[in-house]
């Protein structure tokens, strides 16, 4: 199995062999599922085991696995974290490993390993396997939009707060709302989104993570690390380390 990496706005899905997670703070929430044996999630003194598992966003953790794994880290506003929590028979726990339906998550996942490519459409056939219907969509907001094609113009620019505000016609604080409840991310989180995004695509045709980092807007490759292992669960390195050969795709190579 070749490791495949998908990266959009909000989701990142990771697919292949990945032997450990070190123990990090996770920012985004994360379903883990193992193809073979069963993961080892350890949590301060804690210790859960099992081929499926869920982490809640912000939790500190650390991962093993034996088997090819299937890591889906999504970013949910609080009323989708509720809904998806519901459909999945999730408790309030940080990370919830007993799954009534375990089979079909590692059946989800290996019709993920068996596919060629990844892209949004499937982490939808994703979450339709898996019986998750489709949880409520961010309000859009025309003022949101045109700001977000500026960003997306310029990836690598370093904007002010104040150009921003002049882009989108908004106050500070009107802006910091609007934008918020309209992707569902603080500005500042989106535009790491975004550059690491930058950085993938890069990554993906050779470039080393130094130039990477440069280019998307990253102060260093310590801060595209940085970022990366908050919102993955593993640094750049780490990832493009693995003995096997790493694809990633992006929305824009998928375009």
């Amino acid at each position: 199995m070749i490791n495949k990496l998908f990266i959009d706005f909000k989701h990142a899905l990771f697919v292949g062999h990945l032997d450990a997670i070190k123990h990090h703070k996770h920012t985004t929430g994360a379903l883990c599922i193992s193809l073979g044996e069963k993961l080892v999630v350890k949590k301060r003194d804690e210790e859960y085991r099992s081929r499926v598992l869920y982490i809640e966003q912000n939790t500190d953790f650390e991962m093993l696995s034996s088997s090819p794994v299937v890591i889906y880290c999504f970013e949910l506003n609080a009323q989708q974290r509720v809904l998806i929590r519901q459909q999945l028979g999730i408790d309030v726990t940080p990370i919830h490993h007993k799954f009534a339906n375990e089979d079909v998550f590692v059946k989800a996942g290996r019709w993920l390993g068996e596919s060629k490519t990844l892209n949004m459409q499937h982490v939808l056939r994703f979450f339709d396997l898996l019986g998750i219907n489709k949880t409520e969509q961010d309000k859009a907001d025309k003022r949101i939009d045109k700001l977000i094609e500026t960003l997306h113009a310029a990836p690598t620019h370093k904007f002010t707060i104040d150009e921003l505000t002049q882009h989108a016609s908004l106050s500070k604080t009107r802006l910091s709302e609007l934008f918020k409840s309209t992707t569902g991310l603080t500005l500042r989180r989106y535009r790491i989104w975004q550059r690491l995004i930058v950085a993938a695509e890069l990554a993906s045709k050779g470039f080393d993570l130094t130039y990477c980092a440069q280019q998307a807007g990253f102060s260093d490759s310590a801060h595209l690390s940085n970022s990366c292992r908050k919102l993955l669960g593993v640094s750049p390195i780490e990832l493009l380390s693995q003995p096997r050969q790493l694809n990633i795709f992006t929305p824009t190579q998928l375009s």
